[in-house]
């Protein structure tokens, strides 16, 4: 998997160092015993970034007629993912796992038990330069693509996507008001200087004296219908 590159996201999928994206899986499948149970990008795996790096492969195998399978592991990435660069974040560390729960070392020879599987996350390259100046256009497609989650790209780009489209709000919550608007995900640079006019400042104003009449009104009938029942308590005794 490729790490993103100036000017143009990272490649997905691809054999390092070559780029070459390896053979179908009915291919290896036809000449070796096993059996590809998934193979798919993972998703959320590619950095972040202004430009995204590469995806890796979700990849679950096992041994063709429920036999063993014997591996020579050498997986990289494992505890270390692949940097950013100019703000970009790293890319997903690579997981290596069985079906079972079974222990499994990411290096070393290593034995497949029979009716079981190895689940690989492969992993991602990082992204290069900041994630909120990525077009939102392009994260939504990665996001229709199944690239990125909806969860991410709200989060690592600032994007808010509903029902398949971009909010034009950018994310911000107008209901959450406090002297600002406080954008889904708090904490994000973009929305840092952000102010409010008049015009919302009084609106927040007024909203939120509302809220705190409407509590303590809720308060006050609490209240009320407690002493009424230890009224009735009493009446009963």
């Amino acid at each position: 998997v490729a790490g993103a590159r100036p000017g143009k996201d990272g490649m997905s999928a691809t054999a390092f160092p070559s780029g070459v994206r390896t053979i179908p899986v009915e291919a290896t499948e036809s000449v070796a015993p096993v059996v590809f149970y998934r193979r798919e990008f993972r998703d959320g795996s590619g950095g972040a970034g202004k430009y995204r790096g590469g995806l890796g492969q979700a990849i679950h195998l096992g041994g063709a007629a429920a036999n063993p399978v014997a591996l020579l592991c050498n997986f990289e990435r494992v505890k270390n993912p692949a940097r950013g660069r100019a703000g970009g974040k790293a890319g997903g560390a690579g997981t290596v796992a069985l079906r079972s729960g079974r222990p499994i070392r990411p290096k070393g020879r290593q034995t497949v038990p029979p009716r079981d599987a190895i689940q690989l996350g492969l992993p991602g390259g990082g992204g290069v330069g900041n994630p909120f100046e990525r077009e939102p256009q392009r994260v939504l497609d990665d996001v229709l693509d199944g690239l990125v989650s909806v969860e991410d790209a709200r989060r690592d780009y600032g994007v808010v996507i509903i029902n398949g489209a971009i909010d034009q709000l950018r994310g911000l919550k107008e209901n959450l008001i406090v002297g600002r608007l406080i954008p889904a995900g708090t904490g994000m640079e973009f929305y840092r200087n952000v102010r409010l006019s008049q015009e919302l400042e009084d609106a927040a104003a007024r909203v939120q004296q509302e809220v705190s009449e409407a509590t303590e009104a809720a308060e006050r009938e609490l209240e009320l219908m407690r002493q009424e029942g230890e009224a009735e308590e009493m009446a009963a005794e």
